[in-house]
This record gives C-alpha cells, structure tokens and sequence, in this order.
C-alpha cells in the first residue's frame, strides 16, 4: 500500500488514466458479462480470480437496471435494421476554453468531405466540458480510416480514430466491437459489414450466408467462448480469450460427468472437441498426436 501511495503522489496523470481504464473494464465486465482480457497485468488477473471466487457473483447477476453509461472515448454504432451508422462522442473536458470559443468535432476520412457537430457547452468546476452528441456517420466512411478530432480556431482538444479495416464487426446492441485492440472477439451474436461477399467463417462450421445490402455485405454470428474465425488471408481470431493451443471449439457440459469402470470421472462435452497446435507447414508431414493415460498410450496420426 507504501509504494502504491508514493507512485500516485509522483505521477499522479499516469495513475489517474489507468484507474480509469480498470473502472471502465470493470463496469463493462459487470454490465456486459466481458471476459477479463488475460494480458498477464496482475490487476487484470486479481480481478478475475475476486470475480471466480465471488459466491453470489454479484457482478456476474446485476439486480437493477443500468443507468446511462459514460462514454471515455468515440463509440461508433449501427442501427442493424435500419443499417444507419452513427458515432457518439463522449463528455471532453476543455482546458482554457475562453468565452470566445466554440469547439467542435470534426471526422474526416481520406477521398470524402469532412462532416462536422457542434457539442453543447457546460461550465463545471475544472471548468466548461462538452456534452455528448452524435452524428450520422455515412457507410462510404465505414472501413475508411476515420479521424475524429475536437477543436476550435484557437486549439485542439481531443484527437481520436478508428483504424482502416474491410470488415467491421458490431456487438447484439450495435456497438462496434474492435477485436484488433481486445485480440479476440466477444462471444454471442456479432453483426458483421464488408466491402466484399468474402467474409470469415467460424472454424469447423459451415459457411454462413452472406446478404447484400444497398453497397453493403452483411453476416451475421451466433458464437461461443472456444470458437475461432479464420479470414480470407488465413489469419485467424478466437472468441471469448486469446487463441492458445489445445482443446477448442467445445464447452464442456455443465454439471455432467462420465464415470469409468476404474471409477474416474471424465469431461462430458456436447460435441467432439477439436485441438489446436501451432506448426510450420512443413512440419506437418508425420506430425502425431499421443494420448496417454494411466494403462494406454496411443498415438494419433
């Protein structure tokens, strides 16, 4: 607790914006159900054990309803039925803003005119902060690099972008999910939007079939923690946790379990579970799986 209080006495901005980012994982892991990333950060994985061992999962059972949620950066969305975009910008803080100003936020994308809001001020305590607001966002911006930057003619305040990608993939409530900060996908329903028919498929499942709106091509996902989506480039990204060798693509059945003649108790799945391993293509020539037990080894080629 020493340390702690002397490394937020010394750098007290850096210590403000990582406890931030665990409240806001926090409240998105209560909320939303999220999986806590397993990046190795010890307070990540105190988080997670607290979670586990929590006897009434209180944050796996949320017993009201939620409040608004506070945006701390640009969340980009779609209306799934209607196929409108939109992003929301957050509450900014606006540090020697004079009387004179009136900030605004601008989006720009390479090749398309820039679009423009203007938020609605406040005056708090540190000073005036703009309101949230949102603006359509046309679909041609979709997969473009999309700069989000708020500014007057005096000064730039918040600068923020959603990187270029061909495909984009939005959450059951039309959130945009951004698996290539995360490194894997959330599981449940995804929805997602190409510039082409050339979706990825779910390792081991059939192809799903890909519709065509307008200029659009949509897909929709119905996954499940273990289950792996490969892309037209042959890289491929897990659901629910990073991708790490071994048993994938089948959950174990909750509460069942298959006792042996040798009174062991065996994993029961719903379906036959699938191994992962890591392998040069030209080490697969040969390669063998061993399966050992108490009395049999047995090898698999």
């Amino acid at each position: 607790m020493k340390h702690t209080s002397l490394a937020l006495a010394h750098n007290e901005k850096s210590c403000r914006l990582r406890i931030r980012r665990f409240l806001a994982m926090m409240d998105d892991c209560f909320w939303n159900k999220t999986e806590i990333p397993h990046t190795g950060n010890r307070f990540n994985d105190l988080l997670s054990n607290w979670i586990d061992l929590r006897s009434d999962k209180i944050l796996r059972t949320p017993t009201g309803p939620r409040g608004e949620s506070l945006l701390f950066h640009p969340q980009l969305s779609v209306s799934c039925k209607s196929n409108n975009f939109t992003i929301k910008f957050p509450h900014e803080i606006l540090k020697h803003c004079s009387d004179t100003e009136h900030p605004y936020w601008v989006i720009s994308a390479d090749g398309l005119p820039s679009l423009s809001i203007e938020p609605i001020l406040f005056v708090g305590r540190v000073g005036k902060y703009t309101d949230e607001c949102e603006i359509d966002l046309p679909w041609e911006y979709l997969f473009k690099k999309i700069k989000l930057n708020l500014l007057s003619v005096e000064r730039q305040y918040a600068s923020f972008d959603f990187k270029e990608n061909n495909i984009r993939f939005f959450n059951e409530k039309g959130v945009f999910v951004d698996y290539k900060k995360t490194a894997y996908l959330p599981a449940g329903t995804l929805i997602a939007y190409a510039e082409n028919d050339d979706m990825p498929c779910v390792l081991y499942q059939d192809k799903l079939i890909t519709e065509k709106t307008d200029d659009l091509f949509v897909c929709c996902y119905n996954v499940a923690k273990g289950d792996i989506m490969v892309f037209s480039d042959k890289k491929a990204i897990s659901v629910g946790e990073h991708i790490s060798e071994g048993l994938i693509g089948s959950i174990p059945v909750e509460g069942a379990k298959a006792e042996t003649d040798d009174a062991n108790n065996l994993t029961v799945y719903s379906k036959l579970p699938k191994i992962l391993f890591k392998a040069k293509r030209e080490q697969l020539s040969g390669t063998a799986i061993q399966v050992k037990t108490d009395k049999t080894n047995q090898l698999f080629v």
